[in-house]
């Protein structure tokens, strides 16, 4: 299940979900290389995926691996 704050894979990319909502949820991409906010896009739940450890930039991670996986981000 999507929630805000989460990361996700999207077909343009790795991304936060600004805001949850269905059919249709606001996300910010975000630049794998520098960890900067570039877009913010419109995608529906089924087009989108909660991202792996690996697939979140690793400047953005902020915390251990172990926080992450607890998460779900496998």
């Amino acid at each position: 299940m999507l929630r805000n704050n989460m990361w996700v894979m999207t077909p343009d990319g790795v991304g936060i979900v600004y805001t949850y909502n269905e059919p249709v949820s606001t996300i910010h991409l975000v630049n794998a290389e520098d960890g900067t906010t570039f877009a913010e896009v419109f995608f529906s739940s089924n087009q989108v995926r909660q991202a792996t450890y690996e697939e979140i930039p690793e400047c953005r991670r902020g915390a251990s691996k172990e926080w992450f996986y607890k998460r779900g981000y496998v």
